[in-house]
């Protein structure tokens, strides 16, 4: 009886101590889980192993909007944002105005995506403003630690006109 419970024991503790291996150099890309509380307002996740994120904002609510105000959850590795706004719809070109204060803490690095190519645009600067492309969009991407113990991140944002 006694080598039996052992024996269940050591079963049991194996099965939820074990992890599937995970190749790191691997980059795991999901599309962001959204939840909004408002056209404009809302909380952006990522599904478990997720380690790139994407939030395209085209053909949404969210593309109507003159700002928004998002709470990133659980925030581990990167989050590339595809913004839309009106003047999108427009052809209109227009600039993105990041408050800057909410990001600086916890996000490592911060790129403009232009043709493909990542430029750094990370600053220590109250605002971080990125103008939009001849796709008349903002992809930004954020990265934060791989081993992140932040909890959210806010990600707010104005719309200027250019």
């Amino acid at each position: 009886m006694l080598l039996a419970f052992f024996f269940c024991t050591l079963l049991l503790a194996t099965t939820v101590h074990s992890a599937p291996a995970i190749d790191n150099d691997i980059e795991s890309t999901c599309n962001a889980q959204i939840d909004h509380y408002s056209q404009c307002t809302a909380r952006v996740e990522s599904v478990d192993g997720c380690t790139s994120a994407i939030l395209n904002f085209t053909g949404t609510p969210s593309a109507k909007c003159s700002g928004i105000n998002y709470l990133w959850a659980q925030p581990a590795n990167n989050l590339t944002m595809i913004i839309e706004t009106p003047y999108t719809q427009e052809r209109q070109t227009y600039r993105i105005v990041f408050a800057n204060n909410y990001l600086i803490e916890l996000v490592t690095n911060a790129y403009q995506i232009i043709n493909n190519e990542e430029i750094n645009v990370t600053t220590h600067t109250s605002t971080l403003t990125l103008n939009s492309d001849s796709s008349f969009q903002v992809v930004v991407k954020f990265e934060t630690p791989a081993e992140s113990t932040i909890s959210a991140i806010v990600v707010r944002y104005e719309v200027a006109k250019s």
